[in-house]
């Protein structure tokens, strides 16, 4: 009996916040964010903790996107990797970004390392979203929608 009392009192991982594996693989057309008509293709895998607990959620996305030009044909790749931690505040949603992400291909060269965090706020009229950066910290070659551009005509 005693043995009984001491399995059900220890801490048991069946019942642990378990992360959530997610495999990525989409595409979809994009012609307005860039200087050309793009196709964007994002692979990976998501993993997820904290889905189904009362704090915070956080996603580590090792994640590839592709870029192809629908009028050159041309293709540049992204890798990223990192955690993003979304925290709910009486703020807002407070969204958390570590890690790095590097481009590949063309004649294109970015990355970015470090952290970014904002808060999203929506107005309870219109639902209007609105961002505002916390802190901003690391390394940034320049701006990524203009070496995507470089890299793809």
């Amino acid at each position: 009996m005693a043995a009984a009392a001491l399995i059900l009192t220890m801490p048991n991982r069946v019942f642990a916040d378990q992360p959530v594996f997610v495999d990525l693989n989409y595409q979809y057309e994009d012609d307005q964010t860039y200087c050309v008509p793009v196709l964007v293709n994002d692979s990976g895998r998501i993993i997820e903790k904290g889905l189904f607990g009362s704090g915070d959620l956080t996603m580590i996305e090792p994640i590839t996107t592709v870029y192809t030009s629908l009028v050159t044909g041309k293709t540049v790749s992204v890798r990223t990797a990192g955690p993003l931690t979304f925290s709910y505040t009486d703020t807002g949603l407070v969204i958390t970004i570590r890690g790095a992400g590097v481009v590949t291909g063309g004649t294109g060269a970015w990355h970015v390392a470090g952290l970014f965090e904002y808060v999203v706020t929506f107005d309870p009229i219109t639902g209007e979203e609105s961002d505002v950066t916390l802190k901003e910290t690391g390394s940034q070659s320049g701006d990524f929608a203009e070496v995507l551009c470089a890299a793809l005509q």
